[in-house]
């Protein structure tokens, strides 16, 4: 993810934008949302991989789904 998809990502959610150095202002909820957002497309990218792939890769993709989202499970 680049700073660019960052800055959008805070915009399209409605984060309040400063305008010394273009920074955000958030709270940690909001950053939560974004960054599970993030996660979850991820996961999902893993998902649709998974569906075309031979049985071996298809297990590995899995995996790695499984192991991005239970990050967000702490």
């Amino acid at each position: 993810m680049t700073r660019d998809d960052i800055i959008r990502m805070a915009r399209e959610a409605g984060i309040p934008e400063t305008v010394i150095e273009g920074a955000f202002i958030a709270n940690s909820d909001d950053l939560g949302r974004l960054i599970a957002a993030e996660r979850e497309a991820c996961a999902k990218v893993c998902d649709v991989f998974a569906v075309s792939a031979f049985d071996d890769e298809a297990g590995i993709a899995l995996n790695i789904q499984k192991s991005i989202r239970a990050r967000g499970q702490v």
